[in-house]
């Protein structure tokens, strides 16, 4: 089995210990921050996205959330997956607290900080928390919970599934596939979507945030993301075909809170 490629260069913690006033500084989004953030699909409509000016603490304005070009590169987009949306409240965190890869990235992520414009289900009073940047993560209880026997059960499953993805011989999936099949199709895997994967339909698909990428962009931030240098080969495609709306889903588990997942089974 050839040896699977990591998408960070070092082994991390998920989230910082907690930004305080004196630890944020200006931000610094450069034009070539706002350009991919443009192909990528955030600047179709007005003010999606605001960027700083002068201040050196975030300041939202009424409607709007903190958020990292860092998080938005990898997926995340308003209204955020309700997956994402309850680790928060469960872990009772704040997105600016989730390190994008690495806790090594930190002094740099955080000069690239910005507004989202957010975004939330009518039943819903906020899809992401408003911002505290001094709130510090505190360790709960939840933290430590036990999954209850009906979750084990499925869990289980789950767990020897990726087993099975992982290293069945010539069939390995790994995370740098998966990452590239989500560019490629342009389904920001962290947004609230109107369907599920696993009826992805393509080009005209109502969950694609934006156009095609081009070869030469999608490769180039798939380094940025990942280890993997110059001399590496981007994969084309997925060694396990994912089921989408012309390769049907024969059977869905109801409980699969690893949504990339029914990328290939759940």
């Amino acid at each position: 089995m050839p040896p699977r490629t990591k998408l960070t260069k070092h082994t991390s913690p998920m989230a910082t210990e907690g930004l305080q006033s004196s630890e944020w500084e200006r931000s610094r989004i450069s034009n070539q921050d706002v350009n991919l953030l443009k192909k990528l699909g955030f600047m179709k409509k007005e003010n999606t996205l605001i960027f700083p000016g002068e201040e050196s603490y975030p300041t939202p304005r009424i409607g709007y959330r903190v958020t990292f070009a860092d998080h938005l590169i990898r997926g995340l987009a308003t209204p955020i997956h309700e997956f994402l949306r309850g680790l928060l409240f469960v872990y009772g965190l704040q997105l600016h607290h989730l390190t994008p890869n690495s806790i090594l990235h930190i002094a740099i992520f955080i000069r690239r900080w910005l507004y989202v414009q957010e975004a939330h289900n009518d039943t819903q009073e906020y899809n992401v928390a408003p911002f505290d940047g001094g709130e510090k993560i505190v360790r709960r209880r939840s933290w430590d919970a036990k999954a209850s026997d009906e979750e084990k059960t499925a869990t289980d499953a789950l767990m020897k599934r990726i087993h099975e993805l992982q290293n069945t011989h010539g069939k390995e999936l790994s995370g740098i596939q998966i990452t590239v099949y989500f560019l490629r199709i342009r389904v920001q895997p962290l947004q609230a979507r109107k369907n599920p994967l696993w009826m992805y339909a393509g080009a005209k698909d109502v969950d694609r945030f934006s156009k095609d990428l081009s070869t030469k962009d999608l490769e180039r931030l798939i380094r940025k993301m990942s280890s993997l240098s110059k001399k590496d080969t981007i994969p084309s495609s997925c060694r396990v075909e994912p089921f989408s709306s012309t390769n049907a889903l024969p059977q869905v588990n109801y409980f699969c809170p690893f949504e990339f997942l029914t990328l290939v089974d759940c």
